[in-house]
């Protein structure tokens, strides 16, 4: 969670710089879920059993960790 000033106390330079490294971690696992939902079938699964799950987001992030790959190594 994000840190916040009150009135007539404004945050330190260094809950700002903090404040910022938390956006950015926020931005990259949005991301992530981002991807999940809208090009990979949702994030909700159907499937009976945990096992069945596990091995679906297995794939899943395997798949997302594979179109990772391919998108960095096609801007080199």
């Amino acid at each position: 969670m994000h840190e916040k000033g009150s009135r007539n106390h404004p945050l330190s330079t260094a809950a700002t710089e903090r404040n910022s490294i938390r956006s950015q971690i926020q931005a990259q696992v949005e991301y992530v879920f981002g991807c999940f939902a809208t090009s990979m079938g949702g994030k909700f699964t159907t499937k009976i059993g945990i096992k069945r799950n596990k091995a679906l987001w297995s794939l899943k992030n395997l798949t997302f960790n594979f179109l990772r790959y391919l998108h960095n190594s096609g801007n080199s």
